[in-house]
Protein backbone atom coordinates (compact mmCIF):
# COMPACT_ATOMS: atom_id res chain seq x y z
CA UNK A 1 0.00 0.00 0.00
CA UNK A 2 0.91 3.62 -0.38
CA UNK A 3 2.56 5.63 2.85
CA UNK A 4 -0.75 7.07 4.33
CA UNK A 5 0.05 10.35 6.59
CA UNK A 6 -2.91 9.34 9.53
CA UNK A 7 -0.80 7.51 12.07
CA UNK A 8 2.25 9.95 10.98
CA UNK A 9 -0.11 12.32 12.31
CA UNK A 10 -1.29 10.82 15.15
CA UNK A 11 1.92 9.85 16.28
CA UNK A 12 2.45 13.80 15.68
CA UNK A 13 -0.11 14.90 18.52
CA UNK A 14 0.59 12.24 20.69
CA UNK A 15 4.33 13.14 20.68
CA UNK A 16 2.96 16.66 21.41
CA UNK A 17 0.96 15.41 24.29
CA UNK A 18 4.27 14.16 25.43
CA UNK A 19 6.73 16.98 25.19
CA UNK A 20 4.00 19.15 27.40
CA UNK A 21 4.32 17.04 30.11
CA UNK A 22 1.28 15.01 29.93
CA UNK A 23 1.02 12.17 31.59
CA UNK A 24 -1.25 8.88 31.06
CA UNK A 25 -3.47 7.45 33.06
CA UNK A 26 -4.20 3.82 33.75
CA UNK A 27 -6.14 3.13 30.50
CA UNK A 28 -6.54 -0.91 30.48
CA UNK A 29 -9.00 -1.58 27.68
CA UNK A 30 -11.63 -4.94 27.45
CA UNK A 31 -11.77 -7.46 24.92
CA UNK A 32 -14.28 -5.39 22.88
CA UNK A 33 -12.20 -2.25 23.43
CA UNK A 34 -9.44 -3.50 21.69
CA UNK A 35 -11.46 -4.60 18.48
CA UNK A 36 -13.04 -1.41 18.33
CA UNK A 37 -9.17 -0.34 18.12
CA UNK A 38 -8.79 -2.90 15.74
CA UNK A 39 -11.95 -1.69 13.44
CA UNK A 40 -10.38 2.10 13.85
CA UNK A 41 -6.98 0.83 12.72
CA UNK A 42 -8.16 -1.02 9.65
CA UNK A 43 -10.03 2.00 8.10
CA UNK A 44 -8.48 2.71 4.98
CA UNK A 45 -5.96 -0.05 5.10
CA UNK A 46 -5.23 -3.27 4.03
CA UNK A 47 -2.54 -4.37 6.80
CA UNK A 48 -3.31 -7.63 8.57
CA UNK A 49 -4.78 -6.53 12.10
CA UNK A 50 -5.03 -9.59 14.26
CA UNK A 51 -6.99 -9.48 17.53
CA UNK A 52 -6.56 -12.15 19.77
CA UNK A 53 -6.12 -12.98 24.06
CA UNK A 54 -2.03 -12.26 23.32
CA UNK A 55 -2.49 -8.94 21.71
CA UNK A 56 -4.94 -7.73 24.51
CA UNK A 57 -2.26 -8.60 27.03
CA UNK A 58 0.59 -6.83 25.58
CA UNK A 59 -1.83 -4.08 25.17
CA UNK A 60 -2.20 -3.92 28.71
CA UNK A 61 1.26 -4.26 29.33
CA UNK A 62 1.75 -1.32 27.77
CA UNK A 63 -1.59 0.68 28.63
CA UNK A 64 -1.79 -0.79 32.46
CA UNK A 65 1.03 -0.89 34.02
CA UNK A 66 3.46 1.97 35.21
CA UNK A 67 6.53 0.46 33.30
CA UNK A 68 4.72 0.19 30.05
CA UNK A 69 3.37 3.63 30.68
CA UNK A 70 6.87 5.34 31.05
CA UNK A 71 8.12 3.05 27.79
CA UNK A 72 5.45 4.75 25.77
CA UNK A 73 6.09 8.25 27.39
CA UNK A 74 9.96 7.55 26.07
CA UNK A 75 8.65 6.26 22.62
CA UNK A 76 6.69 8.95 21.95
CA UNK A 77 8.97 11.46 23.13
CA UNK A 78 11.53 9.91 20.72
CA UNK A 79 9.00 9.75 17.73
CA UNK A 80 8.58 13.58 18.20
CA UNK A 81 12.32 13.72 17.44
CA UNK A 82 12.93 11.42 14.35
CA UNK A 83 9.26 11.43 12.59
CA UNK A 84 10.35 13.81 10.37
CA UNK A 85 13.00 11.07 8.99
CA UNK A 86 10.59 8.56 9.37
CA UNK A 87 7.92 10.28 7.23
CA UNK A 88 10.51 10.77 4.23
CA UNK A 89 11.55 7.23 3.96
CA UNK A 90 7.86 5.52 4.28
CA UNK A 91 7.06 7.95 1.21
CA UNK A 92 10.12 7.20 -0.45
CA UNK A 93 9.73 2.94 0.56
CA UNK A 94 6.15 3.28 0.12
CA UNK A 95 5.64 0.33 2.49
CA UNK A 96 2.81 0.73 5.15
CA UNK A 97 3.12 3.14 8.07
CA UNK A 98 2.25 0.44 10.93
CA UNK A 99 5.36 -0.93 10.31
CA UNK A 100 6.67 2.25 12.67
CA UNK A 101 5.24 -0.05 15.20
CA UNK A 102 8.28 -2.44 14.89
CA UNK A 103 10.53 0.75 15.69
CA UNK A 104 8.78 1.14 19.26
CA UNK A 105 8.75 -2.57 20.15
CA UNK A 106 12.59 -2.83 19.36
CA UNK A 107 14.00 0.27 21.12
CA UNK A 108 10.98 3.00 21.74
CA UNK A 109 12.46 4.74 18.87
CA UNK A 110 15.67 5.68 21.04
CA UNK A 111 19.16 5.45 19.22
CA UNK A 112 21.78 3.39 21.88
CA UNK A 113 24.94 1.94 20.81
CA UNK A 114 26.09 -1.57 20.75
CA UNK A 115 27.56 -1.40 23.93
CA UNK A 116 24.13 -1.08 25.60
CA UNK A 117 23.53 -4.14 24.21
CA UNK A 118 26.36 -6.47 25.09
CA UNK A 119 25.03 -9.50 24.23
CA UNK A 120 23.55 -9.41 20.85
CA UNK A 121 25.36 -6.19 19.62
CA UNK A 122 22.46 -5.00 18.32
CA UNK A 123 22.36 -1.11 17.88
CA UNK A 124 20.07 1.69 16.89
CA UNK A 125 16.39 2.22 16.59
CA UNK A 126 16.08 -0.59 14.26
CA UNK A 127 18.32 -3.04 16.86
CA UNK A 128 20.21 -4.21 13.58
CA UNK A 129 23.07 -6.84 14.78
CA UNK A 130 26.60 -6.03 12.85
CA UNK A 131 26.01 -8.73 10.59
CA UNK A 132 22.51 -8.17 9.48
CA UNK A 133 23.31 -4.28 9.56
CA UNK A 134 26.20 -4.94 6.64
CA UNK A 135 23.99 -7.39 4.21
CA UNK A 136 21.96 -3.90 3.82
CA UNK A 137 24.86 -2.07 3.30
CA UNK A 138 25.72 -0.36 6.59
CA UNK A 139 29.18 0.55 7.75
CA UNK A 140 30.14 -1.24 11.18
CA UNK A 141 33.16 -1.82 11.93
CA UNK A 142 35.90 0.11 14.52
CA UNK A 143 35.64 3.47 13.59
CA UNK A 144 32.00 3.55 11.94
CA UNK A 145 28.94 2.50 12.96
CA UNK A 146 26.26 3.66 10.31
CA UNK A 147 23.20 1.62 12.42
CA UNK A 148 23.68 5.44 14.62
CA UNK A 149 23.07 7.04 11.43
CA UNK A 150 18.53 6.73 11.70
CA UNK A 151 18.40 8.27 8.06
CA UNK A 152 20.61 5.26 6.80
CA UNK A 153 19.33 2.78 9.69
CA UNK A 154 16.11 3.80 8.29
CA UNK A 155 16.65 3.06 4.97
CA UNK A 156 17.84 -0.03 5.93
CA UNK A 157 15.37 -1.70 8.24
CA UNK A 158 12.49 -0.62 5.94
CA UNK A 159 14.88 -2.43 2.63
CA UNK A 160 14.94 -5.54 5.42
CA UNK A 161 11.01 -5.49 5.91
CA UNK A 162 10.49 -4.82 2.57
CA UNK A 163 12.70 -8.38 1.40
CA UNK A 164 10.98 -10.25 4.01
CA UNK A 165 7.65 -9.33 2.43
CA UNK A 166 8.64 -10.53 -0.42
CA UNK A 167 10.12 -13.92 0.57
CA UNK A 168 7.39 -14.90 3.04
CA UNK A 169 4.71 -12.79 0.89
CA UNK A 170 3.05 -11.59 3.77
CA UNK A 171 3.81 -8.92 6.48
CA UNK A 172 3.49 -10.73 9.26
CA UNK A 173 5.76 -13.04 8.15
CA UNK A 174 7.86 -10.66 7.42
CA UNK A 175 7.92 -8.45 10.55
CA UNK A 176 8.58 -12.15 12.33
CA UNK A 177 11.37 -12.15 10.46
CA UNK A 178 12.98 -8.91 11.19
CA UNK A 179 12.83 -10.34 14.86
CA UNK A 180 13.95 -14.35 14.40
CA UNK A 181 15.59 -14.18 10.98
CA UNK A 182 14.99 -15.71 7.62
CA UNK A 183 15.94 -18.92 8.23
CA UNK A 184 14.50 -19.61 11.35
CA UNK A 185 11.45 -18.84 9.94
CA UNK A 186 11.51 -20.76 6.66
CA UNK A 187 12.65 -23.66 8.62
CA UNK A 188 9.61 -23.14 10.86
CA UNK A 189 7.39 -23.19 7.56
CA UNK A 190 8.62 -26.13 6.25
CA UNK A 191 8.22 -27.69 9.84
CA UNK A 192 4.65 -27.00 11.03
CA UNK A 193 3.81 -26.99 6.98
CA UNK A 194 1.78 -23.76 7.94
CA UNK A 195 2.86 -19.78 7.11
CA UNK A 196 0.11 -18.51 9.45
CA UNK A 197 1.91 -16.57 11.53
CA UNK A 198 -0.21 -16.67 14.32
CA UNK A 199 -0.02 -20.83 14.44
CA UNK A 200 3.44 -20.49 13.94
CA UNK A 201 3.71 -18.44 17.57
CA UNK A 202 1.12 -21.11 18.65
CA UNK A 203 3.48 -23.86 18.29
CA UNK A 204 5.99 -22.29 19.68
CA UNK A 205 8.46 -20.96 16.69
CA UNK A 206 9.37 -17.12 17.65
CA UNK A 207 12.53 -15.25 18.13
CA UNK A 208 11.67 -13.20 21.28
CA UNK A 209 9.07 -13.89 23.36
CA UNK A 210 5.70 -12.24 22.36
CA UNK A 211 7.14 -10.37 19.66
CA UNK A 212 4.36 -10.76 17.66
CA UNK A 213 1.52 -10.19 20.08
CA UNK A 214 3.47 -6.69 20.97
CA UNK A 215 4.44 -5.69 17.74
CA UNK A 216 0.32 -5.56 17.13
CA UNK A 217 -0.53 -3.78 20.42
CA UNK A 218 2.08 -1.09 19.60
CA UNK A 219 0.85 -0.84 16.32
CA UNK A 220 -2.77 -0.38 17.96
CA UNK A 221 -1.72 1.89 20.15
CA UNK A 222 0.06 4.03 17.52
CA UNK A 223 -3.34 4.14 15.26
CA UNK A 224 -5.80 4.80 18.29
CA UNK A 225 -4.06 7.59 19.92
CA UNK A 226 -6.88 8.84 21.66
CA UNK A 227 -5.65 5.85 24.32
CA UNK A 228 -3.13 7.76 25.56
CA UNK A 229 -4.65 10.92 26.98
Amino acid sequence: MGCGLGLMLAACLVATAWASGRTVVDARVSYRQMQRMADNAAKGSDFPITVNEAVLKELNAFLGTPKGRAYLAKAMANLELQRGIFDRQLAEHRIPEELLAVGLIESAYANPPASANPKSRAAGVWQFIPATARTFGLRVDENVDERLDVEKETDAAFRYLESNKLRFNDWLLGVMSYNMGERSLAAAIETTGTRDAWKLVELGFEGDARYLAKFMAALLILKNPEVLK
